[in-house]
């Protein structure tokens, strides 16, 4: 299998597709010494496994089964009830394994590029780290944040600053790591970028996190604590195991409590830029 060293965790894996790794993936690859931290094992099969006997937990058209802490979530599909994927999990995910049931689907590359990511954001939270949904930049040696739901304008002002700024990095543009050290927060890049896999083997302060609301003139507001969390809430990975999910709200906790985060009702043109820059430097 593969070596890679993402955000300094040790994992194993190799991708059966090459669509959304090719190009991006190589940048991550370390020859590290000893065991792996982690490995993601997919296979693609016509009879994925299932674990005999009543599963331990129903939600809507997913059967989970856990026996001495190994856990097998089954996905239907919603339609025909056939199963979709499975998914196989040790005690703190020390080894993970996808089957994807080759009589379902067709498009396997987005499945394994989608799955084994939210596979990979489940065990970045044992190493301390969370995933937001925003599109992360390196401007001037530290990180901006753009977080904001599909369509409301991510995109256009990631790429306004990088027209205004063509020595601007992009760490992530979907989904980037964030870790909370003594230093201060870190935004970490990882191969699970989004549909434009565009994504940078660093790992930049965190300078703010700023979420967008389309308007007709520029504004900065500053949120309440409250209002941070909620709007971090709103889009960040949330796990459906209750350990992770604990662990996540304690990050984002820390997270808000170390850096600023505003709210940015702007226009679509080149002064959202320089009100916000002014704002923030």
């Amino acid at each position: 299998m593969g070596k890679y060293l993402i955000g300094g965790i040790k994992l194993e894996f190799t991708p059966l597709f090459s669509n959304y790794f090719a190009k991006n993936l190589p940048a991550y690859q370390a020859d590290f010494a000893g065991d792996a931290d982690h490995s993601i094992v997919v296979n693609l099969t016509d009879q994925p496994p299932v674990p005999q006997g009543k599963p331990s937990q129903i939600l809507l058209n997913r059967r989970i089964y856990v026996c001495d802490g190994h856990e097998t979530i089954v996905t239907l599909d919603d339609a025909t009830q056939t199963i979709r994927h499975v998914i196989e999990t040790d005690p703190k995910y020390k080894r993970t394994t996808l089957y994807l049931n080759s009589t379902v689907s067709t498009d396997f590359a987005e499945l394994e590029y989608i799955w084994t990511g939210i596979l990979f954001f489940e065990i970045a939270l044992l190493h301390g780290m969370t995933a937001l949904h925003a599109s992360a930049l390196m401007i001037q040696q530290s990180a901006i944040l753009f977080s904001a739901p599909s369509g409301t304008g991510k995109s256009t002002q990631a790429n306004l600053w990088r027209n205004a700024y063509p020595d601007a990095i992009t760490i992530n543009d979907d989904k980037p790591l964030l870790r909370p050290t003594n230093q201060g927060i870190l935004v970490v890049g990882t191969p699970w970028s989004g549909k434009d896999i565009v994504n940078t083997n660093i790992e930049v302060p965190l300078r703010a996190i700023v979420f967008l609301e389309q308007a007709s003139q520029n504004s900065v507001l500053e949120l309440s604590a409250r209002d941070q969390v909620k709007h971090m809430l709103r889009n960040t990975y949330r796990p459906r195991d209750a350990d992770l999910a604990e662990r996540n709200l304690a990050l984002i906790d820390e997270i808000v409590g170390h850096t600023r985060v505003i709210l940015y009702r702007c226009t679509k043109d080149d002064s959202a830029v320089t009100t916000l820059h002014q704002a923030l430097f």
